[in-house]
């Protein structure tokens, strides 16, 4: 299957759902409800002209390396233009079927294959292929892992964006690429912000000590990067390569970085509406960061204000899905000790984002959420476009697709 037929099928099975008549289950108003949720299938051309326009000046500014040219002059085959496309990061914050990151992982894999620094990778060719289609692959695997990143709400646009890339990028006798660490299921658009977490997104009191992780955080983050380059780093070869790296994400990313997503997680349902007051917000965020000793009196304290917010918190959260762009995908913001980096952010940024009004909706359920993260509410591709430039660090590359109507909005 082509990834444009896995599109056609994302269209039909987001927009449709069955009911049961008698003893039969019949689809259901397909595209009624894919209109109704902002959903856009892109043609093909309209995604290959917009990969290519967004990521060449960054091969090229790859390719004029001090180091890549070096190499070129002496005719050496080191890989260095290689390792330097590795190091970009390109996301779609609504991914969808994932179009556009498959034509991505494509475009990149295809300049580092052709490129003359590039040595051979595959020592053993496969029978029924040939040494360059065993490149090919070989390097869409490392770019996919290394390179792609994506975020959707809908769990199964994730899904069938993880099948796109791994149709793209299987390779005889190897296993299917790991990328649950840079494709997720959230809400792109609402989350917090690690500088905003001190205080609570309404002010309460001017006299309250603001909440701090101090050096906690930065040690969590430090060690979650490094486990994160050790994931990118090695080929998916082997079985046992891909579990190492699922048990590595799970173990040692993920649950490191769970007690700070809590807070965030905490001033996000705040914003969206949970009561809670500045003395309550530290008390949860520091039990939250370091819990305190099981039957003490504060793990008492803890216990029982925790039980008076945690359904309504939950509550919220569910609904909300949101994400912590710091948190989740901390190397793109961070250096391996902690530190921020000078210019963060990630380097392309891919889109063709919903087309959906917040205002006339009765469907949309967090317009309180989204005008505190934003500060106004307009149609939701508005808010995918402002987040994508906020997203980008300085000097990076914005490939978006968008209504005219943007370039004269007030």
């Amino acid at each position: 299957l082509e990834v444009r037929q896995l599109g056609d099928i994302y269209e039909g099975l987001l927009g449709g759902h069955l009911e049961l008549e008698g003893k039969l289950l019949i689809p259901m108003s397909e595209r009624g409800a894919l209109q109704r949720s902002g959903t856009v299938y892109t043609p093909d051309w309209v995604v290959c002209f917009l990969v290519e326009k967004t990521l060449k000046p960054l091969a090229d500014e790859a390719h004029n390396g001090r180091e890549v040219q070096d190499a070129i002059k002496r005719g050496k085959k080191d890989n260095s233009f290689a390792l330097r496309i590795l190091n970009l990061n390109v996301l779609d914050n609504a991914m969808g079927s994932g179009h556009l990151l498959v034509r991505a992982t494509e475009w990149l894999a295809d300049q580092i294959v052709y490129h003359p620094t590039t040595k051979f990778q595959v020592e053993t060719v496969p029978p029924g292929i040939s040494q360059e289609q065993a490149e090919v692959a070989y390097w869409r695997r490392r770019v996919v892992e290394a390179c792609i990143y994506g975020v959707d709400s809908n769990e199964l646009a994730v899904e069938l964006s993880k099948l796109s890339l791994w149709l793209t990028c299987i390779a005889v006798n190897e296993p299917l690429n790991f990328l649950d660490h840079h494709l997720r299921t959230a809400n792109s658009l609402i989350g917090a912000k690690l500088d905003e977490l001190s205080v609570l997104p309404v002010h309460q009191d001017a006299n309250q000590i603001p909440f701090s992780f101090g050096r906690t955080l930065t040690d969590a983050v430090s060690d979650a990067i490094k486990e994160i380059e050790a994931i990118e780093e090695q080929a998916s070869t082997e079985v046992d390569i891909v579990k190492k790296k699922e048990e590595r994400w799970r173990d040692k990313v993920l649950e490191r970085l769970e007690p700070f997503k809590r807070v965030a997680n905490l001033w996000t349902a705040t914003a969206a509406g949970l009561k809670l007051n500045e003395s309550e917000y530290v008390s949860l965020g520091s039990a939250f960061v370091e819990p305190p000793k099981p039957r003490s009196k504060e793990a008492q304290e803890f216990k029982k204000l925790w039980e008076k917010h945690s359904a309504e918190c939950e509550r919220i959260t569910t609904r909300l899905q949101p994400f912590h762009w710091e948190l989740e995908f901390p190397d793109v913001f961070f250096h391996d000790d902690g530190t921020r980096k000078e210019n963060p952010g990630f380097d392309a940024l891919l889109g063709n984002p919903p087309y959906i009004s917040t205002q006339t909706s009765s469907a949309f359920e967090y317009r309180t959420a989204l005008e505190q993260r934003f500060r106004f509410v307009d149609d939701l591709y508005v808010h995918f476009t402002f987040q994508g430039f906020n997203l980008l660090r300085n000097g990076g590359m914005f490939g978006y697709i968008v209504s005219d109507t943007f370039f004269t909005l007030s």
